[in-house]
């Protein structure tokens, strides 16, 4: 059979089919070229992308300020953020996490690892409960000063703790500062022991020994003195004590001590216990071995008088330091440099009798926070406790007897009764008083009334008080006046927190409501004040305070011969115009016999303090007061924000205001 032969248009779509297939072949083939090709290029990309992300990141490592910083820069921000002089509070002990934070700074990288054990300084904070980890402390911290921190549980094993000390103990010469805080002195002998060695302690400069709580039963033995000439204590500057004895410190020169603060609660009047109380001749056979004292602070401690004192000897200065017995009879102590005396929980009646054991001339600051009427200091009779004496514990006591505190600048008394502010500093004399601060002991339902000020003080009138603040007391108008009437030079007066201060800041003025403000008077109270603070009175309001003032900056822009609110129709040359001054008065004084007896200055006769001169002291002068420059008013309910703000400006001349809700 012969073969078909293709028709001529058949033979034409089949050659077309056939080229189509090979441009298809050719347009795949290239573009299995040009995936290759494109693959490879990213490929190519993918690592160049890799590769600048490597070397970014490497850049970045590089640029980190941590890693940038210098090892010596990095440990001075570790030793930052330990906080070393924030962490001796009681509140520590409840996170001991807080003294291994050298652990965790150590735990970050490699770096900072190696830079943490390469200071010893890092390692020298020790809290000591375990001995594992206070030898590792210890091992790490090479020959740095050690902070030494020691918290002796109740139901801790007699044994480790005994061990522990004893591990502490052998670095005493590198310790700087050393805390315990135990239940009984028993569970830290070893450890006190220690101080009593005669051993050099060169780099101590702080010790705080006290107990966490005294247990009923427990009976203190008593310790003998130790008594060196050598100087054991060359750096320290803070010794605290609460409620453990004295008698554990070494009687030695401690010529750089600057601070002490002494707590002793009133336990049992006993036999068994009075080595729990804080003892005069303990305590003075303390002071006398720290002329550099500057700052006192006794917290609820009322120091049992063993000793008597001579009133008529005068105080010097001991070159051979000497040690009290109980029932010897010495002569009191004096702190030349101390400036600076806290007491809290105060027995009101009494604490002027601590004033003739210890003499203090450089007194500067005296803070008194009073335990109220009934609390007392007692004294030890024949080995008695009882209510103190004055006629036994002060030989040769005057009549009247007077405290002169002629450098005392700066008084607060904190009181918890009325009556106990006509007590507690009516025997003292405070010629270059500055600033006094009267506070009731928190808030409370019953406010107690401020006092007349001839109440208070042996002299009520006050020329050189500049700075009153009164807080949480009720003010009575006519006394409030007359107070302020005995400070003249009054710059700066703060109300906080007192009912009736409405009319007291209304008295500012000169006037009242009732007379729309106006000074009618011949004299202005507190003239030279300048400065105002009102807090949390719903009394105030701003009319008055507005008024007031007003009425102040205008009679300080009239002209000086003129006297506000009554020489406005009186003639230049009347007497009534001119500058009233006090006559002059011879002061006759009978000089009293030289020595401790005597404790006021020649100038004034303490038999009669209402007729004494006091220098500053002008009654009748007559003066312009001072325009007010501050005013503060905070918790007002009556004097509004935009009010208070107001006051700024020329109109008013009040310079500075601040309000707040």
């Amino acid at each position: 059979m012969l073969p078909q032969v293709a028709k001529p248009a058949e033979a034409t779509s089949l050659s077309a089919r056939l080229r189509h297939q090979w441009h298809l072949d050719a347009k795949l083939a290239d573009l299995c070229k040009r995936e290759r090709e494109a693959r490879s290029l990213l490929e190519y990309i993918l690592d160049s992308k890799r590769s600048v992300e490597a070397e970014l990141l490497q850049l970045g490592l590089n640029l980190n300020p941590f890693d940038r910083l210098p090892a010596e820069l990095l440990i001075h921000i570790f030793l930052c953020v330990l906080e070393r002089e924030e962490s001796t509070h009681f509140y520590t002990l409840g996170r001991p996490s807080f003294f291994y934070q050298p652990v965790v700074l150590s735990h970050v990288c490699r770096f900072w690892r190696s830079v943490a054990l390469s200071n010893s300084q890092l390692w020298s904070f020790v809290l000591a409960r375990n001995r594992p980890t206070v030898e590792e402390f210890f091992r790490r911290s090479g020959p740095s000063q050690l902070d030494i921190i020691y918290y002796a549980e109740n139901s801790a094993d007699m044994d480790e703790g005994n061990a522990l000390q004893r591990m502490i103990a052998a670095a005493s010469s590198r310790w700087r500062q050393l805390y315990c805080f135990v239940s009984t002195p028993k569970s830290v002998e070893h450890l006190l022991s220690v101080l009593r060695s005669g051993d050099l302690f060169p780099a101590l400069h702080t010790v705080h020994a006290g107990l966490c709580c005294v247990e009923p039963a427990y009976i203190e033995p008593v310790l003998p003195y130790f008594v060196s000439n050598d100087c054991l204590f060359p750096a320290l500057r803070k010794l605290s004590v609460s409620d453990i004895s004295l008698d554990h410190l070494p009687l030695t020169p401690m010529p750089t001590l600057s601070t002490i603060h002494l707590c002793y609660p009133l336990q049992q009047l006993d036999s068994g216990h009075l080595h729990l109380l804080l003892r005069m001749s303990a305590f003075c056979s303390l002071l006398v071995r720290a002329p550099g004292l500057k700052t006192l602070t006794l917290d609820n401690a009322n120091p049992v008088a063993d000793i008597s004192v001579r009133v008529d000897c005068n105080p010097g200065v001991h070159k051979d330091p000497v040690s009290y017995n109980s029932g010897q009879v010495v002569q009191s102590v004096l702190m030349q440099q101390l400036s600076d005396f806290h007491w809290f929980e105060a027995p009101p009646k009494d604490l002027w009798l601590f004033f003739f054991f210890v003499r203090l001339p450089s007194l500067k600051k005296l803070h008194l926070s009073l335990s109220g009427s009934s609390s007392r200091w007692f004294g030890l009779y024949d080995q008695v406790p009882a209510v103190i004496d004055a006629q036994r514990s002060l030989h040769d006591l005057q009549a009247e007897p007077v405290v002169n505190l002629e450098c005392l600048e700066v008084l607060h008394l904190i009181t918890k009764h009325a009556e106990d502010l006509t007590v507690a500093v009516k025997k003292m004399r405070l010629p270059a008083l500055k600033r006094l601060t009267i506070a009731c002991a928190g808030k409370s339902r019953s406010v107690p009334s401020l006092p007349r000020q001839e109440s208070i003080f042996r002299e009520p009138r006050i020329p050189t008080l500049t700075h009153l603040t009164l807080r949480w007391v009720t003010l009575q108008s006519d006394q409030t006046r007359t107070m302020l009437q005995y400070m003249p030079s009054l710059t700066h007066l703060s109300v906080e927190g007192c009912e009736g201060t409405g009319k007291v800041i209304c008295a500012l003025s000169g006037g009242s409501c009732a007379t729309g403000h106006k000074n009618g008077l011949r004299n202005w109270i507190c003239p030279k004040l300048e400065a105002l603070v009102i807090e949390e009175s719903s009394s105030v309001k701003f009319r008055c305070l507005n008024q007031v003032i007003s009425e102040r900056k205008r009679a300080s822009e009239e002209d000086e011969g003129c006297i506000p609110g009554a020489c406005h129709d009186v003639d230049g040359s009347s007497p009534l115009a001119r500058k009233v001054k006090p006559l002059r008065r011879r002061v006759l004084l009978a000089r009293t016999n030289a020595g401790a007896r005597d404790l006021l200055p020649p100038a004034s006769n303490p038999s009669s303090p209402s007729s004494s001169f006091v220098p500053g002291w002008g009654s009748h002068e007559i003066s312009r007061p001072k325009k007010l420059l501050s005013v503060h008013v905070r918790g007002c309910a009556r004097v509004s924000q935009a009010e208070a703000m107001s006051l700024l400006g020329d109109e008013w001349g009040v310079e500075d205001v601040v309000w707040e809700a």
